[in-house]
């Protein structure tokens, strides 16, 4: 007998399934979804046990070494997954095993210790209910702690042993949701992110899989995690761009995955969000699937327009109404509440003479100022400050756009004698910081990322403001109006939850983001017509092709002969081609990168990208079309 057996390694798409041979005294025992151990390229690897035949058609096979577990964890099910993703993102079976099943430690290795979040979250909860539906159910929520009692609800009402699988964004998020669940299903829990080492990982796995554990809680990897009897599949924040991957293959999106396991295996499937996907609510609304609404905002906000500040003689980035609301707040004893998403103190550092701009070596993106040095936020190069232009040897040298770092002077000089905390990347903060030791939060979206489950109503806080909403429009992106939308909206949803007062500085007060920014279904249906005019998703399938290379030529000169090979097949399908154009930043991790979006129709089969040549990467439904 012999198995058809996928290896857990990086093969190419022509190299997946290995034909192995059964030994005599396992010939009993394994059937497909089998992990087993075999010898690949003089290694022993992982694999799993695709298929049972009589026959190969090769003269010489290797023998199966051993199993790896005494059942077989994988059904026939999760091997369907596992075509589905080799498929749909053109990669061979094995490379997507590689990414999506832990490894089986072949000797002892250390644990890290992770260090619990404490969450101190009240349990109540006057939402929906989240009930076993037929269909997936999209959830749009106000605030963590009624989401997490929902969960804890949900999961009471599952038939015994039913098994949850609960995929958060962040490894924070992951901590904080198992901390909440395991106050009322201790022992039940586990959990899975890359914070773990292999040995625990694998463990943690295995304890859902063999069904020991209940509940898991994971990042997007655990989206191929196996158990005993899944019943239920939540995957909270689904707006979050954390759940694709795009750094190596496969390039998936457990979004996506899921959806095909829930029509698979006919489990409960919800998402939760606070600001969801045009993706995602446009599938819901054309397949008529349910859609749960508590976030029920209200919130009094007011949009300033920075013009008529700049008319007012005002250069400030407080405006009057701003630096009027956060001082009638602190008098009062509350908090005041500022993001504003652009580290450092200048945004770059230009020659006024000559127009040199401090670039960074390796990602050829501008340098951004910070007080007396220079780093790049992509890869976190360093450089001394300029004082002399290197080009033209002017001293003539200016400072332009504003951060955190300026932000931070401007409320110390308006607002000095009260509590200051600085929240962003450049800052090294302790874990156990308390937000309700100060009088003046303010950064970039880490705070709503990191510090969630401190913003409750009894932090006090007063008034909220954004600082400059025009840095979340101005990027050229096709999605960069709804994640735009999305940030701003799950500020108002949180000033909605804390009771606060909510400022919005900006120089376009007409943007749609901002019109319709407590009016869901206007934003969606306006930002659907300008998808569909542009043919952008929902209404065509973007296929993003990469050529990279640390020499520039080499890159170019790739992905031009792709363009040539690609142009045939692309004009008789009616397959309108991007590019080539260069990637922004242009060197990622010190190579030059050149791309290729392809504009396809949803039912197009794709088997024709299947033939490229080696070097080019395939990145399909791609979060971002410029990187």
């Amino acid at each position: 007998m012999y198995a058809e057996v996928v290896p857990k390694y990086k093969l190419p798409l022509e190299a997946d399934v290995f034909d192995y041979e059964i030994p005599k005294e396992l010939e009993p025992v394994i059937k497909p979804g089998f992990l087993v151990y075999v010898s690949l390229r003089g290694k022993q690897v992982l694999g799993l046990v695709y298929k049972i035949k009589e026959h190969t058609e090769f003269k010489k096979v290797l023998p199966i070494k051993d199993t790896v577990l005494p059942f077989p964890p994988f059904t026939a099910k999760d091997i369907k997954i596992l075509d589905f993703i080799s498929n749909y993102y053109l990669v061979s079976k094995s490379t997507a095993l590689n990414a999506l099943m832990p490894e089986a430690p072949l000797r002892k290795a250390t644990f890290k210790q992770i260090a619990p979040v404490e969450v101190d979250y009240r349990y109540e909860n006057d939402a929906h209910e989240l009930e076993n539906f037929k269909t997936p159910v999209l959830y749009s929520y106000e605030d963590r702690s009624a989401l997490l009692s929902n969960i804890k609800n949900h999961i009471d009402r599952l038939e015994a042993g039913g098994q949850v699988l609960i995929l958060e964004p962040q490894i924070l998020s992951v901590s904080i949701t198992a901390s909440f669940l395991n106050k009322f299903f201790n022992e039940q829990i586990t959990v899975l992110h890359s914070g773990l080492s292999k040995t625990e990982y694998w463990r943690n796995w295995l304890d859902f899989a063999e069904g020991r554990k209940r509940i898991a809680v994971t990042t997007r990897a655990g989206i191929f995690l196996p158990g005993k009897n899944i019943k239920s599949i939540f995957i909270n924040d689904e707006d979050f761009p954390d759940y694709k991957q795009y750094d190596q293959n496969p390039r998936y999106d457990a979004r996506t995955i899921a959806l095909k396991i829930q029509d698979l295996k006919d489990a409960n499937l919800i998402l939760t969000s606070k600001s969801p996907r045009l993706a995602t609510w446009d599938i819901f609304t054309n397949n008529k699937w349910p859609v749960l609404n508590d976030a029920n905002i209200k919130c009094d906000f007011s949009v300033i327009d920075l013009e008529d500040e700049r008319r007012k003689y005002n250069f400030s980035l407080f405006s009057h109404s701003l630096e009027d609301g956060a001082e009638k707040a602190l008098q009062k004893g509350k908090k005041v509440l500022l993001f504003f998403n652009r580290r450092g103190y200048a945004t770059s550092v230009i020659c006024r003479d000559c127009g040199y701009t401090a670039m960074c070596p390796d990602c050829q993106l501008p340098y951004v100022a910070h007080q007396n040095r220079l780093i790049c936020h992509h890869c976190a190069n360093e450089a001394p400050m300029v004082l002399k232009c290197p080009t033209c040897s002017s001293v003539n040298i200016k400072m332009i756009g504003a951060g955190t770092e300026k932000l931070e002077k401007e409320i110390k000089d308006l607002f000095g004698k009260y509590r200051i905390l600085r929240l962003d990347r450049d800052v090294d903060l302790k874990n156990n910081i308390k937000l309700a030791d100060y009088d003046i939060i303010f950064g970039t979206n880490l705070i709503l990322k990191d510090y969630e489950w401190q913003l409750t109503k009894d932090l006090g806080v007063g008034t909220i403001g954004i600082i400059n909403a025009d840095n979340l429009f101005n990027i050229p992106d096709y999605r960069s109006t709804e994640r735009a939308w999305q940030e701003i909206r799950k500020i108002l949803n949180l000033s909605s939850s804390l009771g606060a007062k909510l400022y919005i500085q900006t120089r376009r007060p007409n943007n749609s983001v901002l019109t319709n920014l407590d009016k869901m279904n206007n934003f969606y249906g306006d930002e659907l017509a300008a998808r569909k005019k542009f043919n952008y998703p929902p209404f065509k399938k973007l296929v993003k092709l990469i050529s990279q290379d640390k020499e520039q030529f080499i890159a170019a000169k790739r992905i031009e002969g792709v363009l040539n090979q690609l142009k045939p097949a692309c004009d008789d399908r009616g397959i309108e081609i991007m590019g080539p154009y260069r990637s922004s930043p242009e060197k990622i991790r010190n190579q030059y990168r050149f791309l290729i979006t392809l504009k396809i129709d949803q039912t197009e089969n794709l088997d024709f990208l299947k033939q490229l040549p080696n070097g080019i990467m395939t990145d399909v439904d791609p979060e971002f079309i410029l990187t």
